[in-house]
């Protein structure tokens, strides 16, 4: 995405956003938590559509899985706590992106730059100017107060990393649109490994995929997990409602399984 097109090149008292920000996404991306060698994004994938023919084709193994309807509000993160754990919709077309990143970008330059015009309105009143202070000069200014400075551009550099930690995994190809996806996202240093819920490994056609078992249950939760609903896959076994519903007896879940609306069949 065009930098250009998303930050003004100076703002406020003719502080340098553009280039600012250009040198804080250097440092995330190839010194920073967001380095590839030093971060992995766990992610569990959910979607608002629960019976949908392109996903029962790209998903379901021959359209015979399921579709397992979760209560996963209880689950969210509260509001007031910092975590890095997310729980939102997915963001899919290049407007919605750009705003998303404006969003975050206005985040981090907003702390530098109230201390960067404080500065320059010191040397205006010091000089006896309202105006016309040359950019030579306020750089002057600005590198005898180079130690608060750096020391703010730290702190800035650190809550835009965490930000898009936070959005990053939520970004996707316009083509994906109409899976509605919600992604539960964990992103996990590769020096600190999960300990509660450490790595695990399951084979996929010609890779191996590592995923951390979370349980569905809310902590110190009586009774079942909070399935609301269970859609059998257009090619299911005409019967095999029977099945999954003496399943769910057996751990107390009341849903009961049904056939997908969808009217098709794999060959």
């Amino acid at each position: 995405m065009d930098m250009a097109a998303l930050e003004p090149e100076f703002i406020g008292q003719q502080f340098p956003a553009r280039d600012s920000l250009i040198k804080a996404l250097d440092v995330a991306f190839n010194t920073g938590v967001l380095r590839e060698d030093q971060l992995r994004i766990m992610v569990a994938s959910f979607s608002e559509h629960g019976d949908q023919l392109s996903q029962w084709r790209g998903y379901a193994g021959h359209s015979t899985g399921v579709s397992i309807g979760l209560d996963l509000r209880g689950l969210r993160p509260p509001a007031n706590i910092d975590t890095f754990v997310v729980f939102a919709p997915c963001v899919y077309t290049d407007a919605d992106k750009a705003a998303l990143l404006k969003a975050i970008f206005a985040h981090y330059y907003e702390a530098i730059q109230t201390y960067w015009d404080s500065v320059s309105n010191e040397a205006h009143e010091k000089a006896g100017e309202t105006q016309g202070l040359t950019q030579e000069a306020l750089q002057n200014i600005i590198s005898t107060k180079q130690k608060q400075l750096n020391e703010i551009i730290g702190r800035a550099q650190e809550e835009l990393q965490a930000d898009l930690l936070r959005i990053g995994p939520l970004m996707k190809d316009e083509s994906f649109f109409e899976e509605k996806e919600w992604r539960l996202v964990l992103p996990s240093e590769i020096v600190k490994m999960p300990m509660h819920h450490p790595i695990q490994f399951r084979p996929v056609r010609d890779a191996l995929v590592p995923y951390i078992s979370y349980p569905l249950l809310l902590k110190n939760q009586e009774g079942p997990i909070l399935c609301n609903a269970l859609i059998l896959g257009p090619g299911s076994h005409p019967h095999a409602e029977v099945g999954i519903n003496l399943l769910f007896q057996t751990q107390f879940i009341t849903t009961r399984a049904r056939a997908s609306k969808v009217p098709y069949r794999p060959a």
